[in-house]
Order: C-alpha cells, then structure tokens, then sequence
C-alpha cells in the first residue's frame, strides 16, 4: 500500500492511475522505461477542471500535486482570495480560492473542493477549484497561433481572462480556456503579499 493518501496524490500516481484504464484505442501515448505515459512530441498534457461553469485547464508540467482541499490554517491580513496556508507532504503552501481570485461570484459554500500546486522557479501557490475532470492530450494543431479573444485583454473584460493563453471550442459546444499558470504566480497581485 503506498503510504501517500488515497485523496492527495502526486501527478505521477494520478497519470498511473488514469493511465490504468486507457483502452487499446488509446494511440496517441507512449509508454516510457519507468512506465509511465508520456505524450506524443506534438501534444501536450492538461488537467482539465471547473470553477461553476467556467471550464479550464493547466498544463501539466506546470503542476505539482492534486488533491481533496486540504486542512488550511487562515493568516491574518491577507487577501479574502488567499484561504491560508496548508501542509502539503512537508511543505508550507499558499492556499488560493481561484474563484475568489478570478472575481467570479461563489455560488454558495461547496464541499468537497480540490487543489492543485502549480508552480515556477520562483514560487508554489495550491490553487482550489470546484471539480477536477483529468488529464487528456491536445494536440498543438489545435490551438490557434494567436487567440483573438484573449490577446490584449489585461484591462478589458472579466478578470480571469487576464491569464488565460488560449481557448479552445470542444465538441460539446463548451470553451476551454488554457490558464497560464506562469503569468498567473508572476502577476503583481499574487505576488502583492507573503503569507509565510
């Protein structure tokens, strides 16, 4: 039994775990010496999530960790978007409500909230969204050279499309919005305290 919780798992243990019940239609992964799936040199790999109806995705390597929301402990004189601090396998983590975040209106108190660590050289902040739907592969094609809904639009519009780097129709009719987690961790307003 690995000693890591069923509810807090590294994003190798959840690629193993997803990975387990990939069908044989499944030709676009490869399997690397340690096992793991590794994606085709013209894909990357996201993990899509949900904040209400807002659908969204990260890159992949661009996470460290996901899991049920953790236990916080609340700091003083922070933002009302920055939930505390959390014990994430050893380490202080920044705990963030990316809705609060986005100034997207919360819909009520929900249960059972997820987090993600995203991280850059400089900084790890855990991210709590509404619902974490998996990792899948995109294509490069797919994504337009430039996205005219987003480019330009720091000022303009609502605040969570500041750090959005391209959206994508799917086939459902939904939009997904690809977050750029190294713009949102390096914005002056995520970098505005220091909550350690």
């Amino acid at each position: 039994m690995s000693p890591h919780s069923m509810t807090d798992q590294t994003i190798e243990e959840l690629i193993t775990v997803i990975n387990r019940g990939l069908t044989a239609e499944d030709t676009t992964r490869e399997e690397s010496k340690d096992g793991t799936a590794s994606a085709h040199p013209d894909e990357i790999q996201l993990i899509k999530f949900m904040m209400d109806d807002l659908l969204l995705a990260v890159p992949l390597p661009k996470a460290l960790e996901i899991g049920r929301q953790p236990v916080i402990t609340p700091l003083p004189n922070l933002p009302g978007w920055v939930l505390g601090v959390s014990n994430i396998r050893g380490e202080i983590i920044s705990m963030v409500d990316l809705k609060a975040f986005f100034e997207i209106p919360a819909a009520g108190p929900r249960r059972d909230r997820r987090f993600i660590v995203l991280h850059t050289p400089e900084m790890k902040v855990g991210i709590v969204v509404d619902r974490i739907l998996g990792i899948f592969s995109l294509d490069t094609a797919d994504l337009p050279d430039q996205d005219p809904l987003h480019t330009g639009r720091e000022n303009d519009g609502p605040a969570w499309t500041a750090y959005i780097s391209n959206t994508l129709p799917m086939a459902d009719g939904a939009v997904l919005n690809i977050l750029d987690a190294e713009k949102l961790l390096s914005s002056s307003r995520m970098n505005a305290f220091d909550s350690h």
